[in-house]
């Protein structure tokens, strides 16, 4: 009983600032200065989500972030999948010491190496592009262990079975390994999606015209807040929010089947 409430206590305090923004973004502006202060809108005021959309072209940076995100999702699965496949299955020198540096960029925080991300793609000429936004995004230290941790749970003797009967690493890996860790799969894409989507530091920093510009970017120069739109300001935060849930939601038993398999809880 206690466990039950405990886990509704954290749950109520984690939607309650989610729900509200829903609600703040449905506020026209008079609700905003109401006395006492409201808490749901006097009438839905759908005019600040269409704000949005008529202030500023958003069509071409939210494809803009789809695409970086489902391509920084993908290239991240492709290159710590066998990255992880390796470490975990085969025997070469410094196996232990090449797992270490790979973990060790999750103790870095991101700001420290931001000037030198920056010189690099500077340097690949990949500058104000998206292939430069999402250089930077690929690799994750978390996504590594997340897969390292599902690979172990493989056994080994059925790994072993497949090279007797001839199967080649690449094979084992494509065939094998893949089908028995979809799931987590499935949760390290979407989590380099989610990553990549609300990302805002990084595109700041490297983009700069139109064509490369990110969602988060685009709404934060729709000048909301200096004209004192409240409604519209967090119109836009639930706009993201909303999407990011949708995505999350239409995916919550593979993340679920995912943190079983890895054992993460």
């Amino acid at each position: 009983m206690i466990k039950k409430a405990l886990i509704l206590i954290f749950a109520v305090l984690l939607i309650f600032p989610l729900f509200h923004a829903v609600c703040l973004s449905l506020f026209s502006p008079s609700d905003f200065y109401s006395t006492p202060a409201r808490f749901f809108p006097s009438a839905l005021h759908f005019e600040n989500y269409k704000a949005i959309f008529d202030s500023y072209s958003l069509l071409r940076p939210l494809i803009n972030t789809i695409a970086v995100a489902m391509v920084t999702g993908a290239l991240r699965i492709l290159i710590i999948l066998p990255a992880s496949y390796a470490i975990s299955n085969m025997n070469f020198r410094f196996r232990k010491a090449i797992s270490a540096i790979l973990i060790i960029p999750m103790l870095i925080p991101q700001d420290v190496v931001l000037h030198s991300n920056y010189k690099i793609i500077a340097a690949l000429g990949l500058l104000d592009t998206l292939q430069g936004i999402s250089c930077a995004c690929i690799y994750s230290a978390s996504s590594f262990i997340i897969i390292h941790l599902s690979l172990s749970s493989v056994p080994e003797e059925l790994i072993g079975a497949a090279k007797i009967d001839g199967a080649e690493d690449c094979m084992i890996l494509i065939k094998i390994i893949v089908p028995l860790i979809r799931n987590t799969i499935a949760l390290i894409f979407i989590q380099a999606f989610l990553n990549q989507f609300n990302s805002y530091l990084w595109p700041l920093v490297v983009s700069s015209s139109e064509e490369s510009r990110m969602l988060q970017i685009a709404i934060n120069q729709l000048g909301f807040i200096e004209d004192g739109n409240m409604g519209a300001v967090f119109a836009s935060i639930s706009f993201i929010f909303i999407l990011s849930l949708f995505l999350i939601l239409s995916m919550r038993k593979r993340i679920f089947s995912a943190t079983e398999d890895s054992l993460l809880f």
